[in-house]
């Protein structure tokens, strides 16, 4: 609306679950950094909801990236847009890999999820992709 009404050539990019070096716990819990320190601290990693949510991973390479090629190129307009990452796993999936990759001996804890959220934040069909923007993940999951 604010860019309609002063003619200003905007793109808003709403990101998805994007993580990497230097992401903090606090004061905003994301699910990655978080369940690494669990896992780092052999403590439980929790998971919210029965774990079989879907989640688009977005490593900050990747966002930078996008956020690069989507700003640039002229062919796109003020639509909001989503922005993740082709590689889905579950929570399950995810805290199971941390899980590994920390070498945690704890388990995996389930927790019920709050009325009126939801327990993972994904970009359903990561609508970015879909639109024509014309970029691929160079990060790689690590399994």
């Amino acid at each position: 609306m604010y860019a309609r009404l002063y003619g200003l050539n905007a793109r808003i990019l709403r990101l998805f679950n994007v993580y990497g070096p230097g992401q903090r716990i606090y004061p905003v819990r994301k699910a990655v950094p978080v369940m690494v320190i669990q896992g780092l601290y052999s403590m439980d990693i929790e998971v919210y909801g029965n774990g079989e949510q879907p989640v688009f991973l977005t490593y900050v390479d990747d966002v930078v990236r996008n956020i690069a090629l989507y700003t640039l190129d002229q062919k796109y307009d003020a639509t909001i847009r989503d922005t993740g990452n082709s590689i889905q796993m579950s929570v399950n999936e995810m805290a199971g890999m941390i899980r590994r990759l920390t070498k945690s001996k704890a388990g995996i804890r389930t927790y019920p999820c709050e009325q009126g959220k939801t327990s993972a934040r994904s970009s359903s069909r990561c609508r970015a992709r879909r639109q024509q923007i014309s970029w691929t993940g160079q990060q790689q999951q690590r399994r």
